[in-house]
């Protein structure tokens, strides 16, 4: 099991989503849980993967899902040779959007506005630059948050949209392989330190 994620539904009830390599193919899973975050009831299977062009393959060890306030699950798989983003309604089962982008060779971690309309990830360039990004639904744009050697990963969105946490290698200790976290205006592009010091802090 890899990289648990939390929901909590507007009517009350919670679930542990999860990367599950299960009969030797990987898939996503849902566990119901208690306030406790005990289980309750049966494992279902989300989304089926590696048995199909749709779902080629995770990046299991590597990005992580999100969920908006709307149900919305965001994943990331390959398909056709590159990778994707997959926008899955939780609520219906149907899949809602797939986006992917010429400019990138790699995607990872993506994570979503509450509204479900806002995705921000880590893009791998063809020159092997791991910067974020964010892309907006609602005009189709793809816009580039970071633009230098450093890696950049893991962001995640506060709820307002306007700041990204993200995991970065871009300190003074970062030559010696240190991550600290760090904080990105999406307005005007600044960015501050969160935490500092040799040490591995990731995934905010």
């Amino acid at each position: 099991q890899f990289f648990p994620l939390y929901v909590y539904r507007p009517d009350g009830t919670r679930e542990v989503l999860f990367y599950g390599n299960r009969g030797s193919y990987t898939s996503i899973y849902a566990q119901p849980v208690d306030a406790e975050m005990r289980p309750v009831g049966d494992t279902r299977r989300v989304v089926q993967g590696e048995r199909s062009a749709e779902y080629e393959a995770f990046h299991l060890f590597e990005s992580r899902m999100d969920v908006s306030d709307t149900g919305l699950l965001a994943f990331v798989t390959k398909q056709g040779g590159a990778d994707v983003v997959h926008l899955l309604d939780l609520n219906t089962g149907e899949r809602e959007a797939v986006l992917g982008f010429e400019t990138l060779v790699a995607i990872y971690s993506p994570a979503l506005s509450g509204d479900g309309q806002t995705v921000v990830f880590t893009g791998i360039d063809q020159g092997g630059m791991a910067d974020l990004y964010v892309y907006s639904r609602a005009v189709g744009v793809l816009r580039q948050l970071t633009h230098d050697a450093y890696d950049d990963r893991d962001p995640d969105l506060s709820p307002d949209g306007q700041t990204v946490a993200f995991s970065s290698d871009r300190s003074q200790w970062g030559m010696d392989g240190h991550y600290n976290l760090f904080a990105l205006d999406v307005r005007s592009g600044a960015v501050e330190a969160i935490t500092a010091g040799p040490q591995m802090d990731l995934s905010p």
